[in-house]
């Protein structure tokens, strides 16, 4: 494969990413002030089958989208008051579970290590953001997410595995 047609190749597998992402974000199940969304769902497949790097440009994509005021957010909102807003440190904490998810021989793990790296990232921020102690915060922003994401790594897991058998 020509540098030109390779190029081209990781450009569309960013573009694409980013799409899909910008299409299932919005529809999110609210739960509190953190909604049930599969956005990582989609960036833990987007890591595990176009790379760390690549994957994470789709996710800063999506995030320049949404902070300029798309509606490709959890409920369909955008703007830099939602980057700014309670769940701001999940939005960007989206950036180290797709570059995190995608490094690595065992993407089980890796995913994971994401995972608790978003969970981090978004309980600091609702923390400060909030006011609240951090064990509140992680009442409101770990707790119900934890099965619902374990199963999204298990799926992620599988399609990941699937996609790239077909890739080959």
């Amino acid at each position: 494969m020509t540098k030109n047609k390779k190029r081209l190749l990781d450009v569309s597998m960013i573009g694409i990413s980013a799409a899909v992402l910008c299409v299932v974000s919005p529809i999110a199940i609210p739960v509190g002030d953190v909604a049930l969304s599969l956005a990582t769902l989609v960036i833990l497949v987007s890591a595990g089958v176009i790379g760390a790097w690549k994957s994470t440009a789709a996710v800063l994509v999506y995030l320049v989208l949404g902070g300029v005021g798309l509606p490709v957010f959890s409920g369909f909102t955008g703007g830099a008051g939602r980057l700014l807003g309670p769940t701001g440190g999940f939005l960007f904490g989206y950036l180290l579970l797709s570059l995190v998810s995608g490094l690595g021989r065992s993407r089980i793990v890796t995913m994971i290590l994401g995972n608790a790296l978003l969970y981090v990232c978004g309980t600091v921020w609702y923390t400060v953001y909030a006011d609240v102690p951090v064990i509140t915060a992680a009442g409101a922003c770990v707790l119900p997410y934890i099965l619902p994401d374990a199963l999204k790594i298990v799926a992620a897991t599988a399609a990941v595995r699937r996609i790239k058998k077909i890739k080959t």
